[in-house]
């Protein structure tokens, strides 16, 4: 079983995440990064539906790419819209949590789509420009 469900965007978030999953992992919590985790590709979506359900806490690294939404299939905004749905249903048994490392204009959530919007708005992001910092933030949150 999952404590921690990690959502990244690869092209920029993938080192940060890992060092993310590391970290939670040294401290006893079992991390799904689906590098890690993911075996048969033709079950992945299967997969990565049984690790966001299994996982009571929801991390996104919220990346310049990984807030850059593709037409058509985009994992990242299918992991944001599920797991959002699941703390939804158990807000006092989950948690949500967009990261980022950088301060994010409050203008960028208005040109994200409205799934996004709607699953970022009353949530507290953790913001720091230090690895360290977030790191505890992190760890802070989950447990």
């Amino acid at each position: 079983m999952f404590d921690v469900f990690l959502s990244y965007r690869r092209s920029d978030g993938a080192q940060i995440v890992r060092s993310i999953s590391d970290y939670l992992s040294e401290k006893g919590l079992h991390v799904f990064l689906d590098e890690r985790e993911m075996h048969d590709s033709q079950k992945f979506t299967q997969q990565l539906e049984s690790a966001l359900e299994e996982a009571p806490h929801y991390i996104f690294l919220a990346t310049p790419d990984a807030l850059k939404f593709r037409e058509g299939e985009d994992w990242v905004l299918r992991e944001i819209t599920r797991a959002r749905e699941l703390y939804d249903m158990d807000p006092e048994g989950r948690t949500f949590g967009p990261v980022c490392l950088q301060r994010m204009d409050s203008t960028l959530l208005a040109t994200l789509p409205e799934t996004v919007q709607n699953a970022f708005w009353d949530i507290q992001w953790i913001q720091d420009n230090s690895m360290e910092k977030l790191l505890t933030r992190i760890l802070k949150s989950v447990t």
